[in-house]
């Protein structure tokens, strides 16, 4: 058992691949997307102008990825209640490694996109099984621990994979991409294949398939936990409108080279990490609702900051977007520790439910930038406030209702307790 207040080492399920095993595993696949989406953002532009497309046809490589992805989530979130974890992500990585593999033999757009399509559905599902399966091996509080130490060191793909991509995209082809992503597909089924089941037969679904998926309707019939739901993801829209447009902005705009980019965008990932170090720290000292706040309100700050100085140079766009990209990486693990905790009993419903609306959220954040063509600063600024508006509005509503969330009630009950005991 690791020392108090830090990471505990003991999972509920013994593994063969050990601790660090599984830990890698469920770093990588929670960051499937960012490999995915990161590593072949430095390649669009180049890729248009090979295929002949415009810009528009262009992001779809990524808005697909992103809508597929989210549909892989809620598939198969509720496939491995049913059917166990393992049989799951032999599926999903499988899928993965012949979706980027097929990706990177590619001859033509469409062909592109079709095989986008299977790597995203298996990315997404291995990610949202990879969630349930932290509700089998950790309790609560060692599990809210393993979030935020997963948002830390998953900074690395972010802030590695443009710099990858950019590198790929001066000295090969964007086809290279695809085989990088095939290969760390399979270091992953490796892994897969010697993890032993986390859910027994006697605790998985005993309704039919098709009534198991029912079971999302079951999770989302609790108030608290959709409302919730809703309000943290809703600022994903701002992040996915920053994924879409990023290397428009640093190498159209502001005339960037495509390594350069890599680079640019890798400063913003690792800017990201202060978002979970910060929050943890803060959680010592503020209870979650209060941080959760703070979280809501920050984007308000890269707002303002983007208006007044954004379109000058790409060191100050960087910098002004520093507010939205640690509230983000903030929200991420804190929304998901409180909704796992708020379900008990469909871990797999509930975290394809979770991060499908992440997911799909930042989608339509990519769609919705498309109509700023024009000028994606100025639609960044736009949505952003608009976005910031709307979650605060929700979340006053929420805190004013008897809505409850376990997590803050627990929280409650603590507090009081450590007071009657001082007293």
């Amino acid at each position: 058992m690791a020392k108090k207040d830090g990471l505990s080492t003991k999972l509920l399920v013994p593994q063969r691949i050990g601790y660090g095993g599984l830990a890698f595993l469920l770093i990588v696949m929670s960051e499937i997307s960012a490999l995915a989406m990161d590593m072949f953002s430095p390649s669009l532009p180049t890729m248009v102008e090979q295929f002949g497309i415009s810009t528009g046809e262009g992001t779809t490589a990524i808005t697909s990825f992103f809508l597929f992805y989210a549909i892989g989530m809620l598939v198969f979130g509720t496939f491995s209640d049913k059917f166990g974890r393992k049989p799951a992500l032999i599926i999903t990585m499988s899928g993965f490694i012949l979706g980027s593999a097929l990706c990177a033999v590619s001859v033509n757009f469409p062909m592109l996109i079709a095989c986008r399509i299977v790597e995203a559905l298996g990315g997404g599902g291995a990610a949202a099984v990879g969630m349930a399966l932290l509700k089998d091996v950790f309790s609560d509080e060692p599990r809210e621990k393993f979030l935020l130490f997963m948002a830390l060191i998953q900074v690395i793909a972010p802030v590695a994979a443009p710099i990858i991509g950019g590198v790929v995209a001066t000295f090969a082809t964007w086809h290279a991409v695809f085989w990088i992503l095939a290969g760390v597909g399979a270091v992953c089924l490796v892994l897969i294949l010697f993890y032993n089941e986390s859910l027994p037969p006697e605790e998985r679904l005993q309704e039919s398939a098709i009534m198991s998926y029912k079971r999302m309707g079951v999770v989302l019939r609790d108030p608290a936990f959709t409302l919730f739901l809703i309000i943290t993801t809703i600022p994903a829209l701002i992040f996915g409108g920053f994924l879409a447009t990023g290397s428009f902005v640093y190498i159209d705009y502001f005339g960037t080279s495509e390594a350069a980019f890599g680079v640019w965008f890798a400063v913003t990932a690792g800017v990201s990490m202060g978002g979970p170090a910060l929050y943890s720290l803060l959680l010592k000292k503020f209870t979650r609702k209060t941080l959760i706040t703070i979280v809501l309100v920050a984007p308000i700050a890269t707002a303002i900051l983007e208006l007044l100085f954004g379109h000058m140079n790409p060191l100050l766009f960087t910098i002004c977007f520093v507010p939205e990209t640690i509230s983000m990486a903030a929200m991420r693990p804190a929304m998901s520790a409180i909704l796992l905790q708020q379900n008990e009993k469909d871990a797999g419903s509930a975290s394809g439910i979770i991060m499908f609306a992440g997911t799909i959220m930042g989608a339509l954040g990519m769609v919705v930038m498309g109509f700023f063509s024009f000028d994606f600063i100025t639609g960044l600024i736009i949505v952003t406030f608009s976005v910031t508006a709307v979650s605060v509005i929700m979340w006053i509503f929420f805190v004013r209702s008897n809505l409850k969330i376990r997590a803050f009630e627990h929280e409650k009950e603590a507090a009081a307790a450590v007071q009657a005991a001082s007293e």
